[in-house]
């Protein structure tokens, strides 16, 4: 028989993974069912986040918390999240009939990268030379650069683009930062119980993934004609 902490295990790895699989699944279909580039790519960055928030779950469930592994995962997530923001974001600038680059993001972007991934080596230098004052200190840094770029660009991007699948595509991926934060939140908050914070972690995650969903499902001119037939 399952001991409880057993249970709670499968649990914990099978509720995320159930309606995250199910928007990667979403987002690849409608990218194969789809023939404008831009938006095949936007269906498959939308796989790639949806993976990513796996990634971001996993890392904080035992028995991959605090390991190498999961420390792996927490910054693949990041990146991706964070690529997939830059792609967008240039997607967008191409669909203004003005070609505005939003606040500068052009420019923006050349810090932030080698931000992100200077925080994350030094992140990984305290790790492996025990430096838990240093590695705590850095650690919410990309996280937060990551959920900040998405929030702040994100809406603006969509206000400016004339084209109404794309807008409605980036107004969704942009509500699935919310998720992002709370199950950041849960992962990193101060909860009485381990179980309070990973509650909230899975819920985080579900409410994401169920943007993610709608932000492929957007990709879908008018949503009216079945993927099926366009396969």
């Amino acid at each position: 028989m399952l001991s409880n902490f057993e249970l709670f295990l499968i649990i914990g790895f099978a509720i995320p993974l159930v309606p995250l699989g199910y928007v990667i699944y979403w987002a690849l279909e409608i990218r194969h069912a789809l023939f404008v580039r831009l938006y095949r790519n936007q269906a498959l960055g939308v796989a790639l986040v949806a993976l990513s928030l796996l990634f971001s779950v996993y890392s904080g469930l035992p028995p991959v918390v605090l390991t190498a592994f999961g420390i792996v995962l927490v910054f693949v997530g990041i990146f991706l999240v964070f690529y997939w923001i830059d792609i967008s974001l240039r997607a967008a600038r191409r669909s203004d009939p003005l070609l505005r680059d939003t606040l500068k993001w052009s420019k923006v972007r050349k810090v932030l990268w080698p931000l992100i991934i200077g925080l994350s080596v030094l992140f990984i230098v305290g790790i492996i030379l025990k430096l838990e004052n240093l590695a705590n200190f850095i650690a919410p840094f990309p996280y937060f650069i990551v959920i900040a770029s998405g929030a702040l660009y994100l809406p603006v991007a969509a206000r400016r683009s004339k084209d109404p699948i794309l807008r409605k595509h980036f107004i969704w991926f942009g509500l699935f930062f919310i998720g992002f934060l709370i199950a950041g939140s849960g992962e990193g908050g101060n909860f009485p119980f381990i179980l309070v914070g990973d509650l909230v972690t899975i819920g985080g995650t579900l409410f994401g993934g169920y943007c993610l969903y709608r932000s492929a499902r957007s990709l879908v001119p008018l949503n009216r004609f079945p993927l099926e037939e366009a396969k």
